[in-house]
């Protein structure tokens, strides 16, 4: 049954069970108590609490509190600005009416889900909503809504309206959907705790992922996640400190959000029965307090603060729950920032005023003029009593610095040879040091680079990342010159961004050689004013003065004033360079005497500062020259000829004569020096290559001349020899030397040349120059050379022209050269211009179409007049240029003994200037490789120059009897050459072997075998001079004739027959026999027991017999065996044992 309430303010208590209140008018309050019950506060501010128990409650109209307490309740806010608290259980929460629905309901709910799995609707209105604990749904409805998941795995819409949506713990998803935000930023609802990765984002309706635009924001939103629909331009939702990149994927749909319950309308009541019966005095029941709302603090980051302006930046702090009251927040701050440098301190607590939700702590930043990174303001809030943190309970804020960071550069060693040391330089950067920086620079100063020290190379520093310094270190070069201490500049160029507190920096290297002193004479004093002086040099710094002592000497005399002896004034002893100058002089000023002086020294001698060392020498002299002495001066007087052209003859020369002039004081005697050379040769008596006498009395290599008092010339005479050398005109030079008391004339000079005229006449040579050829033609030449040059008119030379050329007027068959006038005459002359020593004779060349053999100019210089002859004979050949014809022009036989070569001769008519290569091919009877050594190709080659060529056939001495064989040499055709008539030759190998009838045998040079085999035969050595031939005449009455060499005739049996042997010489020839066949005799010559001249053997034993030419061999001497005649000598030679040779 349904309980209605009155008009006024009503209490309602249910019992255990189903309770169903209906209240009216009036601030009423209801409690449900256990069951499920269903409670409606109707109009006015009621207070409905459901109880345990799955409770329907409503709020009503106006501004109501609704407690679900335990159980799976439906709640309603209603009208008005409600606060529900939905309590334990898995609850449904409206803030709005949720029932037909008008403008009128637009107001401002706080729901709270509290524990269980609640779906909470905002409805209209800017509604506050707390899922509290476990998995809830949450909606936000229209207007700008907060919305807070708290604990748990929650689903958050904030639909129409600016909504800020925050997950809080676990795993959440953030609804987007068509409509839900506008044309703007400030439409777009603010995602405070997305995280990426944990929590998701949900499409409604028929929104799809491709539509979205995800983008990094800018300006204030640069470190949020903007979502914008890309078809519409709706800013959907903004997610706070969130990076765009980590958005990816396409979430699927949510489910549809669980409709709102139906509710009957609270304006329709049904009809109201009576009150029931109360006894009076009966107390109402014990209604207990509905539980408190719980309450949240939240920190989160304001406007940013910045130097520029400046901007005072603040945090928001938000409080959710009871604003009924006052509330102070404490906080404490921390940060890289400093209180009262950055920004004025702050109190450290934050008051929330009645009815206020938010409230701001305001950081006032202070500009200050350091170049500061970005500093920081983190504050971090403490909770009241009673609330809690939402989200992190601290927050930072980056102060935005306005000064620009800046660079500097300071010298940080000094550079020093000595070591070497180097010279380093430190580069400083301030501000934002998390990325490496660049610093380019370039170099100057004093030093340089390479030189005084290592070029660096890329002219840049980089300091590192994090790092606020980098250093530049130059390695300095310990070179060996004295040099001042250089300067290294290094000069930082601009870097975008920066401001240079300091670009540049100076380092000095110092140099470690010791600077030097040094001195010279510059001008020498002359009377009567004319000042010398002395310079002096330093090196090394001269930005400082420098004092030099220095002593004084010489043959010059010092003193204060001008007097008798005194040369110069006085000297101060010390030299002064001035600051900044590296030399400085000393004067030194003579006086004008009336004496006549030599030339007086005066001599300087450096002391070495301390710290410099002395380069060169330390003195150096000057000499002060007299006005008193006289001026000397030299010139040629007389040529020298080595033949008097007035009176000539042998031994009757001109002699040459200098003339010397003195000027100034002439009232002394004066000896003047001199030296004398040049191209002529002196010695001291006449003879080949000697031209003048060098002696004392003549003119000597050095010597002196002597001027009389008063006497302003003298003579200095040059003897001159006429020898019989053909020279050129030689020279005789005479310098004045080592002035004493004279000066030699500075406008005229000090040495004077005569020239030596020769009276032989010149000696003519000619020689080949260029050779001639008809290819082209190139014309010949000759040079003629004089041995010494021409006179100055010219010499012309005569000649004739001979040879085997034919010169002519013009080319045609048969001329060779231009023999007109012209060209090259039969005689003519050729002129050796003056002062020349040569001259050409040109032999034009015509080109001819004969074939001729290479043919020749031949000039000759012409009998004399005015020259001699040396070379007067000189050849060229003209090269003809068309083909040669080649012919076997001659042949020698060869011989197997030696053996014995065999020749043919090649020839070629024609130019022989290039080298030729003939074919051809042999014939006959020898066979190629057996009789003779296989010649190869059958080419012969004509060298350059040569007009013959030989092909040579080497026989091959055999052991065959074959008699003498032929080879004939064929001419082939060839490039280059054409076959004359005689083109084939046969030559003869001739054979030194027997055969079995009877065989002339001949040697041939070498040392050759000979052996004549059966029959009788003639066989004859070689006739070469120190051959040594073998004759074996074997059976058969042979004729052996020996040569010229060492021959040895060989018997091998007794029963050879008997030979004549012709030439045989006493001390060159043997005769040899076979131990075995002759008496068994040991080898080497005969014993002489065993030789006998005479008729007969003289002993019984094997003896050789020689009579009167007849050579015979008895076996056994006076037994009974009869001698065999072996051989008769022609001439009978007197042989004796000796001659005979066991083999």
């Amino acid at each position: 049954m349904t309980t209605f309430g009155t008009s006024g303010n009503d209490f309602f208590a249910g019992n255990s069970g189903f309770d169903d209140y209906l209240a009216l008018d009036g601030d009423d309050t209801i409690f449900g108590n256990e069951g499920g019950d269903n409670l409606n506060g109707n109009q006015n501010n009621d207070v409905v609490v459901g109880g345990p128990g799955n409770d329907t409650a409503r709020g009503g109209q106006d501004n109501d509190q609704v407690f679900g307490n335990e159980g799976d309740d439906l709640l309603f806010g209603d009208r008005g600005s409600d606060t529900i608290v939905a309590g334990e259980g898995n609850d449904t929460v409206l803030g709005g009416n949720g029932i037909n629905v008008t403008d009128a309901d637009n107001e401002n709910d706080l729901i709270f889900g509290n524990t269980g799995n609640d779906v909470l609707f905002g409805d209209r209105g800017a509604d506050t909503i707390y899922g509290g604990q476990d998995n809830d749904t949450i909606y936000g409805g229209q207007e700008n809504d907060e919305i807070f998941g708290d604990l748990g795995d929650d689903w958050l819409y904030g639909d129409k309206g600016s909504d800020s949506l925050t997950g809080g713990d676990g795993s959440d998803r953030f609804t987007l959907g068509n409509g839900i935000g506008g044309p703007t930023l400030d439409d777009a609802d603010w995602f405070l705790d997305f995280v990426s990765g944990q929590d998701t984002l949900q499409l409604l309706g028929d929104l799809t992922f491709d539509q979205l635009n995800i983008f990094q924001g800018t300006g204030d939103f640069a470190n949020h996640t903007i979502i914008q629909q890309n078809v519409t331009g709706e800013f959907l939702a903004i997610l706070r400190d969130v990076d765009a990149t980590t958005i990816t994927g396409q979430p699927a749909s949510p489910p549809a959000p669980p409709p709102p319950p139906a509710v009957t309308d609270p304006n329709t009541f049904p009809s109201v029965p009576p009150p029931p019966d109360v006894t009076p005095g009966d107390p109402p029941p014990v209604v207990p307090p509905p539980p408190p709302p719980p309450g949240t603090i939240s920190l989160a980051q304001g406007i940013t603060p910045q130097e520029a302006g400046p901007v005072a930046g603040t945090f928001v702090l938000s409080r959710g729950g009871e604003t009924t009251q006052a509330l102070t927040v404490n906080y404490t701050v921390a940060g890289t920032a400093t209180a009262g440098t950055d920004y004025t301190e702050l109190s450290g607590t934050a008051t929330f005023g009645v009815g206020e939700s938010q409230a701001i702590i305001e950081v006032p930043t202070l500009d200050d003029d350091e170049i500061d990174p970005g500093e920081t303001i983190e504050v971090t809030v403490t909770a009241p009593t009673g609330l809690t943190i939402a989200g992190d309970a601290t927050q930072t804020l980056t102060i935005l610095d306005d000064e620009s960071p800046s660079l500097s550069i300071v010298t940080a060693t000094q550079g020093d040879e000595t070591g070497p040391a180097n010279a380093t330089f430190t580069v400083t950067r301030t501000g934002d040091t998390t990325a490496e920086l660049v610093v380019p620079y370039t170099l100057g100063g004093t030093a340089t680079a390479v030189t005084d020290y290592a070029d660096p190379g890329a002219g840049s520093v980089t300091i590192p990342a994090g790092a606020t310094e980098a250093t530049i270190t130059l390695n300095v070069v310990d070179d060996t010159d004295i040099d001042p201490d250089e300067t290294v500049v290094v000069n930082l160029n601009p870097v975008n961004g920066f401001n240079f507190t300091e670009s540049t920096a100076t380092a000095t290297i110092t140099d470690n050689e010791q600077p030097t002193i040094s001195i010279a004479p510059t001008t020498n004093p002359a009377e009567p004013g004319t000042a010398g002086t002395f310079t002096l040099t330093r090196t090394g710094d001269v930005s400082g003065t420098l004092d030099v002592n220095y002593t004084i000497a010489g043959t010059a005399l010092a003193g204060a004033a001008a007097g008798v002896g005194i040369d110069y004034q006085n000297l101060t002893g010390t030299a002064s360079f001035a600051a900044g100058s590296n030399t400085t002089t000393i004067s030194v000023t003579p006086f004008d005497d009336t004496e006549i002086d030599p030339g007086e020294t005066v001599e300087v001698t450096l002391a070495a500062p301390a710290g410099f060392t002395i380069a060169g020498e330390a003195t150096a002299a000057l000499t002060i020259a007299d006005d008193e002495q006289p001026t000397v001066s030299i010139a040629p007087a007389v040529t020298p000829l080595e033949k008097d052209p007035v009176t000539p003859g042998a031994g009757n020369p001109v002699n040459g004569t200098f003339i010397l002039t003195r000027t100034g004081n002439l009232s002394q005697e004066l000896t003047v020096n001199y030296t004398a050379a040049g191209t002529a040769v002196g010695g001291a008596t006449a003879g080949p290559g000697i031209d003048y006498d060098n002696t004392a009395t003549g003119l000597a290599a050095a010597g002196t001349v002597t001027f009389a008092a008063g006497q302003a010339n003298a003579t200095l005479s040059v003897p001159t020899f006429d020898d019989t050398d053909i020279d050129p005109n030689e020279t005789v030079d005479v310098t004045i030397t080592a002035p004493a008391n004279y000066i030699i004339d500075p406008a005229g000079s000090a040495t004077a040349s005569l020239t030596i005229v020769d009276d032989e006449t010149p000696t003519v040579s000619i020689a080949a120059g260029t050779t001639p050829d008809e290819v082209g033609p190139v014309n010949g030449t000759f040079i003629v050379t004089l041995n010494t040059p021409a006179p100055a008119a010219g010499l012309n030379i005569s000649y004739t022209v001979g040879g085997t050329a034919v010169g002519g007027a013009a080319a045609a068959a048969g001329i060779d050269y231009d023999n007109t006038a012209t060209g090259l005459p039969a005689t003519g002359t050729v002129n050796v211009a003056g002062g020349a020593t040569t001259a050409t004779i040109t032999a034009p060349i015509f080109n001819d179409t004969d074939l001729d053999p290479n043919e020749t100019i031949q000039v000759t210089i012409a009998a004399p007049a005015g020259y001699q002859v040396g070379t007067g004979t000189a050849d060229l050949t003209i090269l003809d240029d068309e083909t040669n014809t080649v012919e076997v022009t001659a042949f020698t036989d060869g011989n197997e003994s030696g053996p014995a070569n065999g020749t043919f001769t090649l020839t070629r008519t024609g130019n022989t200037a290039n080298p030729l290569v003939v074919n051809y091919t042999l014939g006959g009877t020898a066979i190629s490789g057996t009789d003779y050594t296989d010649v190869g190709a059958g080419v012969a080659n004509f060298a350059a120059g040569a007009n013959t060529a030989t092909v040579t056939i080497t026989p091959i001495d055999d052991a065959l009897g074959e008699g003498v064989e032929t080879v004939a040499l064929n001419l082939a055709a060839g490039a280059g050459y054409n076959v004359g008539a005689t083109s084939t030759q046969t030559l003869s190998i001739n054979d030194n072997d027997g055969t079995t009838g009877a065989d002339n045998i001949t040697g041939a040079g070498g040392n050759g075998v000979l052996a004549g085999g059966d029959g009788d035969d003639n066989i004859t050595a070689g006739d070469n001079a120190g051959d040594g031939d073998i004759l074996v005449g074997g059976q058969g009455n042979d004729v052996l004739t020996g040569g010229a060499g060492n021959d040895r005739f060989r018997y091998n049996a007794t029963t050879e027959g008997t030979d004549t042997i012709n030439n045989f010489t006493v001390g060159a020839d043997l005769i040899e026999v076979a131990a075995g066949a002759f008496g068994g005799f040991p080898l080497g010559a005969l014993p002489v027991a065993n030789f006998v001249t005479g008729a007969a053997a003289t002993a019984a034993a094997p003896q050789f017999i020689y009579n009167a030419g007849a050579l015979s061999f008895d076996a056994d001497g006076t037994g009974a065996g009869a001698a065999v005649l072996l051989a008769n000598l022609t001439g009978a030679p007197a042989i004796t044992e000796a001659q005979i040779q066991v083999i």
